[in-house]
């Protein structure tokens, strides 16, 4: 006869204290873990569709690793999928609390909703972490027969307090406002002391002072791998490179190489020709890599481009490419590099030297003729107190432009006669050319000579009233930096302006910071696609006012123009900026649309004289300000 035990066990207690088989993270993955998203929802983790995945998990694995930094793009590398499977399969080695950061509350509602909880409803082993209650999935919490999974979010530190999760992930912590909630976040585990471990992972947004999830795999992380495949013809490892990306011959049209899947990656070394599939076998065969590797580390970075990934093909790498280089602006090329490369975007400064304007000048150029090339003209208007500035500037379809005219104007009669200019065309006495479009600043400065005592804003958009002209806009520089090159909305006038002139007037707000990138860093090169050409009597006063500002940084690592020194004029460079913004395809309708130059002809066809120099403006030759040093 056998004694009964002298205690017996619960079921609760017996599935906390029976000891679980340690399986791998990869293993757990591929065995257990379901999707709940994307074309293979339903299925378990797919290594095969994710190499890379495999070697983060076995990263995680790591007996001393604590954290993993992981900066790689959106939607192609899975990153977010991947921790979570990390996270769940410590929950199944070691049934324990875990926390789970996210940018907003919005966001951590949402998550739970459509990925954290449906992956414990559909994973069988998660599912048996549950308790039998049916409120176990709530929003922004999981609660299991162990502790819980925890919603975090940025702006909210009530949301992590009073909380000692072993695990923390922190999931695209790039997006959030508040740059040091990761930080606080992952002090939330710290009393596990070596058994904590945390998950950081993000795309890489802005440049190294913006990019948090850089700054601190920089400083925390003791290696940073990256993954070098292996060529599948002559097994040799490598870092891809971008450089090694490669197109046919001069192919630059980003349709063209998408339609035609053009692109390839070059072996380094046998300069074999990978294409998509020949990638995908390399970077299965690949690993992990460092330069300087070291044993027994606990925190690791990983660094993964865009072009390792299957679902990013390399003729979309390429397409992204050219049209970043087209376009130009740092604001494009910082979308490419944080999108593709997975780094951040090097701020660049420039000091805009005078030297980098006179080359634009053809000195074969003559003032005030319009190039055959040209399909209109634009015309930008700086006020002022007592003037206006203003440049007429000739466009072709392909973005090359010509300076044609400068100068200061000394009234509001001297500009109506201005804005009625006509231009003689190079090759033609039988046309001659208007101005297309014109645009003045509203300024805001105050004519204490006027003793109504409106500000010259108002004074600008009583003339664009009064004018009444289609192709005639008012215009004022953004405040802050906005989604698009020019946005148009409605203003009204002062209060005190008579009731017969209190109309709305449209208003176009211009991003001033990216027109001045596209003039000096990609416009204002002899080499570029889109040269600004000057003529051959541009003066020193031009030249000083166009060098007038420079390219900086502010305190936060953001890019911003600024004077060189105080009081120094900056109103030709202003006048450019407006005349640049009128033929900006984001300005509608675009000028690439005009099926034919803008010539008007006329009754009596030119002299030679006038055909060969001579402006059609009334105002041609003339100094209309006595303080300023002359029109060019």
């Amino acid at each position: 006869m056998f004694n009964p035990p002298p205690f017996q066990l619960h079921d609760g207690e017996r599935q906390v204290l029976e000891s679980r088989p340690w399986i791998s993270t990869a293993e757990f993955a591929e065995k257990h873990f379901k999707l709940v998203t994307g074309r293979h929802k339903g299925q378990t983790y797919r290594l095969d569709q994710s190499p890379i995945g495999r070697m983060v998990m076995d990263l995680w694995d790591r007996p001393m690793i604590r954290t993993v930094f992981w900066a790689g793009p959106s939607q192609v590398t899975r990153k977010t999928t991947t921790a979570y499977a990390c996270m769940a399969a410590e929950m199944f080695r070691d049934p324990c609390s875990c926390a789970v950061g996210m940018p907003d509350e919005k966001t951590c509602n949402r998550i739970f909703d459509e990925k954290i909880g449906p992956h414990f409803k559909q994973t069988k082993v998660l599912r048996d972490l549950l308790p039998t209650d049916k409120q176990a999935i709530q929003k922004g919490l999981v609660l299991t027969n162990f502790g819980a999974v925890y919603g975090m979010y940025a702006g909210s530190d009530a949301s992590a307090s009073s909380i000692s999760p072993k695990v923390v992930l922190v999931d695209e912590e790039d997006a959030y406002l508040d740059k040091m909630s990761p930080e606080r976040m992952v002090e939330r585990n710290t009393s596990w002391e070596d058994e904590a471990k945390t998950f950081r992972s993000s795309k890489v947004r802005g440049n190294e002072r913006q990019s948090s999830i850089w700054r601190a795999m920089k400083e925390q992380a003791q290696v940073i791998y990256e993954v070098q495949a292996v060529c599948p013809n002559c097994n040799h490892p490598q870092v891809m490179d971008f450089k090694n990306i490669k197109v046919p011959g001069k192919m630059r049209d980003p349709k063209e190489i998408l339609k035609q899947s053009a692109a390839w990656y070059e072996c380094e070394a046998c300069k074999f020709r990978w294409n998509d599939h020949y990638r995908n076998i390399a970077v299965s065969r690949g690993h992990l890599y460092a330069e300087n590797d070291i044993e027994n580390i606990t925190s690791a970075g990983l660094v993964t481009p865009s072009w390792l990934f299957s679902g990013m093909s390399l003729s979309k790498v390429m397409a992204d490419w050219f049209i970043a280089l087209e376009a130009g602006t740092p604001a494009r090329l910082e979308w490419f590099d944080n999108s593709h490369p997975s780094k951040p975007f090097k701020v660049i400064t420039l000091k805009t030297p005078a030297d980098q304007i006179k080359a634009m000048i053809l000195h074969d150029r003559p003032a005030r003729v319009v190039p055959a090339e040209a399909v209109a003209l634009t015309m930008g208007i700086d006020s002022q107190k007592v003037s206006y500035f203003f440049v007429v500037r000739a466009w072709a379809k392909s973005g090359e432009s010509w300076l044609v005219d400068y100068g200061e104007l000394g009234n509001r009669s001297a500009l109506e006669i201005q804005l009625e200019a006509v231009y003689p065309v190079a090759g033609r006495d039988d046309v001659v050319m208007p101005i297309w479009r014109k645009s003045i600043d509203i300024g805001g400065t105050r004519d204490p000579s006027r003793d109504e005592g409106w500000s010259r804003s108002e004074e600008v958009k009583l003339l664009v009233m009064e004018l009444d002209d289609d192709s005639f806009f008012a215009i004022k520089g953004a405040s802050r930096k906005q989604d698009t090159v020019v946005r148009r909305s409605e203003t009204g006038v002062h209060r005190d302006v008579p009731k017969e002139y209190q109309e709305n007037v449209t208003l176009y707000t211009l991003d001033t910071h990216d027109l001045k990138d596209l003039i000096f860093m990609v416009r204002m090169q002899p080499d570029s696609l889109q040269p600004m050409w000057l003529h051959s009597e541009v003066g020193d006063d031009y030249l000083r006012q166009m060098t007038s500002e420079e390219r900086d940084m502010d305190k936060n690592g953001n890019p911003v123009w600024k004077p060189k020194s105080k009081g120094r004029a900056n109103h030709l460079l202003d006048c450019e900026v407006y005349a640049a913004a009128l033929a900006h395809p984001e300005w509608t309708p675009a000028l690439q649309l005009l099926p034919e130059p803008t010539y008007r002809r006329v009754v009596e066809p030119l002299s030679s004289s006038e055909s060969a120099g001579f402006s059609r403006s009334p105002l041609a030759g003339r100094n209309i300000n006595p303080n300023y040093g002359g029109r060019r």
